[in-house]
């Protein structure tokens, strides 16, 4: 199972450990900040103020299968690696 972070205040994808910086994060709610997922089944997702780059909120074991935006942080992702290797 693949490792994932998603860091919204750096439009940065990571797989693995691999990040790709500057990716169209448009698809996250508005107040979702960061995403750490293990396993990729389960995720705990930190919440806030991007303005203001506050944390105003945590959520954990959150399933990705719930989230109707995860299946694009895999695209998204991609979309980063395949700009990089072409």
């Amino acid at each position: 199972m693949a490792r994932w972070s998603v860091i919204a205040l750096d439009n940065a994808i990571g797989k693995n450990g691999q990040f790709y910086h500057g990716l169209d994060l448009s698809f996250l709610p508005s107040d979702v900040l960061a995403v750490q997922s293990y396993d990729g089944v389960t995720c705990d997702i930190e919440t806030g103020d991007k303005v203001k780059e506050k944390v105003t909120g945590n959520q954990e074991d959150v399933a990705v299968s719930s989230l109707s935006w995860w299946s694009n942080v895999e695209t998204t992702w991609q979309t980063g690696y395949d700009a990089e290797n072409p």
